[in-house]
């Protein structure tokens, strides 16, 4: 699978590198919301879940990302591995991480092996879900 630079959005937000954002970076790829944005979402949802970190930039549990998502309407689908992701913007959720591919081009800060085992992805136009 090609690999494409992309930080999401976070340097033009004002954020600094090196922080382990994944999540909050594949999620603004692959929506289109500016970094900002969905930054902002996963912090309120870190808050409202009293995590010990409210700091996406340090990474986000499993719930909040899944929270954050299904109220933009994307939907959770398991078990492909990542050479069989299907057309558009699809966010994966790997091992340990959490990346954006967009019509089969990983779009990160670094390249994923096609071989990695994917836990779940998430899927855009899902069926509607309250906030």
């Amino acid at each position: 699978m090609r690999f494409v630079y992309d930080d999401g959005g976070r340097a033009a937000a004002g954020f600094k590198p090196g922080y382990d954002d994944c999540a909050a970076r594949a999620a603004a790829i692959a929506t289109g919301r500016p970094y900002s944005e969905v930054y902002a979402a996963m912090r309120q949802e870190l808050v409202k879940r009293g995590m010990p970190s409210p700091v996406p930039s340090f990474g986000v549990v499993d719930v909040v990302l899944h929270a954050v998502l299904r109220r933009w309407r994307w939907e959770l689908a398991h078990d492909m591995p990542l050479r069989d992701v299907p057309d558009g913007r699809v966010i994966v959720h790997l091992r340990t991480h959490c990346l954006a591919v967009i019509d089969h081009v990983i779009h990160d800060i670094g390249p994923s092996p096609d071989d990695t085992p994917v836990y779940g992805m998430w899927l855009p136009g899902a069926r509607l879900v309250p906030a």
